[in-house]
């Protein structure tokens, strides 16, 4: 229906658009009896229409709204939340950049920083100024990365300075071992010319004072030698480069050898010395016997030095047992003066004696004791001791032995004071032995000593000659010294057999003699070639038992063969007075039915030393540090023997300055050579000549 005319603003304003194509399109939808909505358009306006049926569905009640009316005011209200939404969405924004830019970067630093410093570079830093924990985490990073920096540049500093101390050490190790080593060749060479000199003298006519002097020079040679061996062992030891046998070892033996050897001693003190070896010792001990009777011996002779009154008694029994290992105790009982309980802490110790009064009481240098201990603790042992003053005291050790496979039945034995019997020698008429040794004293020593052993000896002065003299003669073995100019000892042996494969002949016994000492010169000697090796000075016994050993089936020699004189260039060193006590030495090493040996090497010194100092200035001038080193060391050796104990000082510093590539100069030792022939002279001891 058109609405009336006269209807007022509040009559329903779109009545009019009920008429409308889908209006009425909607009626049978809204008489159907059901509720709903539904949305027509009536012209340019969209309107929604909600019905609902009334009054027991005879009546539809239907709301009627433009969708202009319903959604203007919505989107005024978005619109007024956009006003105010965009800006604040800029401001939330731009908040949230702001603190991720002073918040997740600083972190990320943070985060590369600790990335760096776990792959080793300390460089990155944080360098943060915000004030709040970010902050102080990033400088708290840079303090502990300033921190690492600078330890690790002193631990840099620490280990090259580590690595410096150990390069030093080192050095200070080999200078100690080459020291040690010539030290060892010096002090044996000119022992081998005063013990045996002073041996062959002992076999002479003597009138009482004479053969007490030379006796006293023989034990005083025997003294400096043991002193040299003491110092040598605990210099070994102190290296680590002690070396242990693992053999047969018959304690019941050995406890016998050491007391056989030192019952002299305690005899002459009227002290008894007796050993007991208990029952429970297993005979199938495997071991070093040498360096058990080493300590077994040094701790017997402290014991007998320090008793006055009463004995000594060496005791040893198994106290722990394995079918594969045994430990034997040892103990060594005196009744001597005592150890005070403050002295004992320090008595193994090297060169430590109880008091100062007792070196000027007994002598001895303390080395016994700290020698023992180590070699036993090296052997896995253990050592101390028990002891009172006035109520003597017990030394004992312990060491595990090795069991031989074969379990043998244990046996004990008690102490026996005899001394073995020796061994008759060998005959040796007939056998011709070659002495190679380029110093003239040593010469004469070693042939003194082969002729009284019977044999039939030749010295020549170097190598060339020895294999000139040993492919003209027949030689039962060679005494082959080890250092000497131009062709040494090793070079000769190697030489030697090879000239013996070419010309297919048999192998001669090659015994190096040499006064190095040290460890690996044993095997230096065996690898080029030689048979055997005896260590200077020679012992008259040690020498009749390796030629023994080597000589029992050589065949006899052809005619004798006398090589001529030493004739080896030394470098040079002068002494301003001479050692008289060096020449009275030298008259005392006569060789009956010899010219005076005295006089023999003052005039061979007084001859060859000119032509050794013009072959060492001319060595230095050359720069041959080889030449130089080997000249100063033979004609300072030989200095010494003539008492010109300037000069020989002289040759052994530059000895050593030519070893260590050090500048050098002869001005000084040719001037102390000058004097020390002047006062040859005055002593009439040369000719003016």
């Amino acid at each position: 229906m058109e609405p009336a005319a006269n209807d007022d603003d509040h009559a329903f304003p779109h009545a009019a658009n009920f008429g409308s194509d889908e209006f009425r399109d909607l009626a049978p939808r809204m008489l159907s009896g059901e509720s709903g909505t539904a949305t027509y358009r009536d012209g340019s306006e969209t309107y929604e229409v909600v019905y609902e049926p009334v009054f027991g569905y005879k009546w539809v009640v239907a709301t009627v709204l433009p969708h202009s009316a319903i959604f203007e005011p919505g989107f005024e209200l978005l619109q007024q939340t956009l006003i105010i939404a965009v800006p604040l969405l800029a401001i939330a924004l731009g908040l949230l950049f702001w603190y991720g830019t002073r918040l997740l970067a600083p972190l990320q630093r943070l985060a590369r920083g600790l990335r760096s410093v776990a792959d080793g570079d300390l460089a990155p830093r944080i360098r943060s100024a915000s004030p709040d924990e970010i902050g102080d985490l990033g400088r708290a990073f840079d303090r502990m990365a300033d921190a690492l920096r600078d330890t690790l540049q002193r631990q840099t500093a620490a280990e090259h300075a580590l690595e410096q101390a150990r390069d030093e050490a080192l050095a200070a190790l080999r200078t100690k071992s080459e020291f040690l080593a010539t030290m060892s060749h010096e002090i044996r060479t000119p022992m081998n010319a005063v013990i045996g000199m002073a041996g062959l003298l002992l076999d002479t006519e003597l009138d009482a004072e004479q053969r007490q002097q030379a006796a006293a020079v023989h034990r005083a040679g025997e003294a400096l030698l043991a002193l040299l061996n003491d110092i040598l062992d605990l210099s070994k030891i102190e290296a680590g480069r002690l070396e242990l046998e693992s053999i047969p070892c018959d304690v019941n033996s050995i406890a016998d050898d050491a007391v056989t050897l030192l019952a002299h001693a305690a005899r002459q003190k009227g002290l008894s010395l007796r050993s007991r070896v208990a029952l429970n010792v297993p005979e199938d001990l495997h071991g070093d016997p040498a360096r058990l009777r080493q300590v077994l011996l040094n701790l017997i002779s402290n014991a007998v030095k320090f008793t006055e009154s009463g004995g000594i008694e060496l005791r040893a029994a198994c106290i722990e047992e394995t079918p594969d290992a045994a430990v034997v105790r040892f103990e060594v009982r005196d009744t001597g003066i005592g150890i005070p309980i403050e002295a004992q802490s320090r008595l193994f110790q090297p060169f430590v004696q109880a008091d100062g009064s007792t070196t000027r009481k007994h002598g001895g240098t303390g080395l016994g004791l700290a020698i023992s201990k180590r070699v036993v603790e090296h052997m896995q042992g253990e050592i101390g001791l028990e002891s009172a003053p006035g109520r003597g005291s017990c030394f004992w050790f312990t060491v595990p032995f090795r069991r031989s496979a074969a379990v043998t039945t244990s046996s004990g034995a008690l102490s026996t004071t005899s001394a073995p019997a020796l061994t008759p020698a060998p005959a040796v008429e007939g056998r011709r032995i070659l002495v190679v040794e380029d110093s003239a004293i040593n010469q004469r020593v070693t042939l003194g000593l082969l002729r009284k052993l019977g044999y039939q000896a030749d010295a020549v002065d170097g190598g060339a000659v020895a294999l000139a003299a040993l492919a003209r003669d027949a030689y039962s073995a060679v005494l082959m010294d080890c250092q000497m100019p131009e062709l040494d000892g090793y070079q000769t042996t190697l030489e030697l057999r090879r000239q013996e494969v070419l010309r297919g002949e048999a192998r001669r016994p090659v015994i190096a003699v040499t006064a190095n000492a040290l460890r690996g010169d044993r095997e230096r000697c065996l690898a080029a070639g030689m048979d055997d090796y005896l260590s200077k000075p020679l012992r008259i016994d040690d020498l009749a038992t390796t030629l023994a050993r080597w000589t029992a089936d050589s065949p006899s020699a052809g005619p004798q063969h006398r090589a001529g004189a030493l004739d080896t260039p030394v470098a040079a060193d002068g002494e301003a007075v001479l050692d008289a006590h060096a020449i009275e030495r030298l008259r005392g090493f006569q060789v009956a039915g010899q010219a005076d040996v005295a006089t023999e090497i003052i005039h061979l010194f007084a001859r060859e030393a000119p032509t050794m100092l013009a072959g060492l200035a001319e060595a230095v001038a050359a720069g041959r540090r080889d030449e130089v080193e080997r000249i100063a060391h033979r004609l300072g050796s030989e200095a010494a023997l003539v008492g010109a104990r300037k000069l020989s000082e002289l040759c052994r510093g530059l000895e050593l300055e030519a070893r260590l590539c050090q500048p050098a100069s002869v001005a000084e030792i040719e001037e102390a050579a000058q004097r020390a022939f002047d006062a040859l002279d005055q002593m009439h001891l040369i000719a003016a000549a």
